[in-house]
């Protein structure tokens, strides 16, 4: 039991830190056009065997994370990606519904399930530097793995990204 309290307090953890070096402006659409990604084409989240599909005009660049197996998102930080992934073994006792209604918990969160019957769950923290995100988190089974992507932006920016935060969520692609 204290394994999966470390464990989900690293996970909290982890979504405060990565919040840090986003800033607060705008997407430039015309800007980083060789770097964008075409329609229908599946981005793979690092080495995490998940992949999301994020259309080109959103544009996506990957940042280099500590605290994440994956971290990316557009190319002027207004809204991220995060992805981690747990060994479904660690986890042997509880059923992924289970283990969905945990991680909501560690980050006072609540659950829900989109039209396909994904879970995923959303909340909101304060970073460190005092700007107050809201967070998408899809919660995906695998094979061996339980996979965590985490859609974020500013609050502010919420009403307009939360809807593309759910389509991009119905892309998810996992091993």
């Amino acid at each position: 039991m204290k394994k999966l309290t470390v464990i989900i307090l690293l996970f909290c953890m982890f979504f405060a830190l990565s919040a840090c070096n986003n800033n607060n402006s705008t997407i430039d659409e015309d800007t980083y056009q060789e770097d964008l990604v075409t329609d229908g084409f599946a981005i793979p989240l690092g080495d995490t065997g998940a992949k999301v599909a994020i259309p080109a005009e959103m544009g996506f660049e990957t940042f280099e994370s500590k605290q994440n197996e994956f971290f990316g998102g557009g190319p002027n930080g207004e809204w991220a990606i995060i992805a981690n992934t747990e060994a479904k073994s660690d986890y042997s006792d509880y059923s992924f519904t289970e283990y969905v209604s945990l991680t909501a918990q560690a980050n006072e969160g609540t659950v829900k399930q989109d039209s396909n019957g994904n879970y995923y769950f959303t909340y909101i923290k304060e970073g460190s530097d005092a700007k107050v995100y809201k967070f998408y988190t899809a919660v995906r089974e695998g094979v061996n793995k339980y996979y965590r992507i985490a859609f974020y932006c500013f609050d502010d920016k919420w009403d307009y990204y939360s809807g593309k935060f759910e389509e991009w969520a119905m892309t998810i692609e996992v091993e």
